[in-house]
């Protein structure tokens, strides 16, 4: 009697054990599957456009503009790519549906430029040596949310800017981006260093916006989005 039940307490044992080694199994099949899933999922949402050149170009001019457009894409912290083809290029995006604001983002000229009172240009970007970097700061003000973006020029435009700033404090300078006026502050002080704020921006999306403006840098040519 004894051995027949400890005989039953051996094979639940060994049941148990089989039992709980297939449901790991199964889980882990499940988990394995779920990842591919995902994978198949991530992958699915992928999407290419092709820049076709408006005017005839080298192939080293359209390798400058091809490493605008991935410099833009590694700014934007997306999956993708850009590569060049015949007088085209062909950017291919993983991971995100197709967005129009994102081919905007990706496809804009990016022409930055500082201009005086009198409407004549003090410094632009069309030489992609403007801007060395910019910073996003959260700054509170009065119980609000305040961003402040704090852009670094270039050593040589450091200077121009410095001397402009010196000589017009209590006038105007315009700040254009892509032929549309998005600031115009007063020059209060000589800016040194070539290290100006732009504050008041009103969240932090917003922020980056602002900053993906100024580092994106220019594309030197004009391409159109094939249809």
């Amino acid at each position: 009697m004894f051995q027949s039940r400890d005989l039953i307490i051996r094979e639940n044992k060994r049941f148990k054990k089989r039992l709980h080694i297939v449901i790991i199994c199964v889980i882990l099949l499940t988990l394995s599957g779920c990842i591919q899933m995902k994978d198949f999922i991530y992958s699915s949402h992928t999407f290419s456009i092709t820049l076709d050149t408006t005017e005839n170009i080298s192939k080293t001019q359209l390798k400058q503009a091809c490493d605008v457009i991935e410099n833009r894409i590694k700014i934007l912290k997306i999956d993708g790519t850009a590569s060049t083809k015949n007088q085209s290029i062909i950017v291919t995006i993983k991971g995100i549906d197709k967005s129009e604001e994102l081919i905007e983002k990706l496809c804009r000229r990016g022409n930055i430029c500082f201009i005086d009172e009198n409407g004549d240009t003090i410094l632009d970007n069309s030489s992609n040596d403007l801007i060395e970097s910019a910073q996003i700061y959260f700054k509170p003000l009065d119980g609000k949310s305040n961003y402040s973006l704090e852009v670094h020029l270039c050593k040589k435009a450091a200077e121009e800017f410095g001397n402009f700033t010196e000589q017009n404090i209590g006038k105007h300078i315009g700040i254009i981006i892509d032929q549309e006026m998005y600031s115009y502050p007063i020059i209060s002080e000589k800016i040194e260093n070539g290290i100006f704020e732009m504050d008041n921006i009103k969240d932090e999306e917003n922020a980056f916006i602002i900053k993906y403006l100024f580092l994106s840098e220019y594309l030197p040519y004009e391409f159109s989005l094939r249809q």
